[in-house]
């Protein structure tokens, strides 16, 4: 973003002609990722592709590891979130959440962003924080 490494970001690679298969990764601290079609890191599969790019803030509860290890409140914290009212309490605050990618970038039918794999050489994705 802006020239430098975007951590945690889904880009995702969606076939031009709608009926093949799609491919998506998450980025690394380097702004590299790996995409996966059908097993892990297994690429993407030759053809013309739009590509989008999203990112979710993680939620810090669901990254404590295992439940047997955790105090009662954490884990109370962590299964209210997986019930139906905490899924819906979690997407109304990714609603109004600050967007960190410009919606252009997560807009199948907006995005300027493209590709053809394989891919010659790296495959570099310029997003602009100020993009619209």
């Amino acid at each position: 973003m802006d020239g430098k490494p975007f951590a945690g970001a889904t880009i995702t690679l969606m076939p031009v002609e709608g009926n093949g298969r799609s491919a998506s990764g998450l980025s690394e601290q380097d702004g590299s990722f790996r995409l996966t079609t059908y097993r892990p890191d297994d690429g993407a599969l030759p053809g013309e592709y739009k590509v989008t790019v999203t990112y979710i803030e993680s939620d810090k509860t669901m990254e404590r590891g295992d439940p047997r290890e955790m105090d009662n409140k954490t884990k109370m914290a962590m299964f209210s979130r997986m019930s139906p009212e905490g899924k819906a309490k979690d997407a109304a605050r990714q609603k109004k959440a600050p967007k960190v990618v410009p919606e252009i970038y997560t807009d199948l039918n907006r995005t300027p962003l493209k590709c053809t794999v394989p891919v010659d050489g790296k495959l570099e994705l310029p997003l602009r924080s100020s993009a619209h």
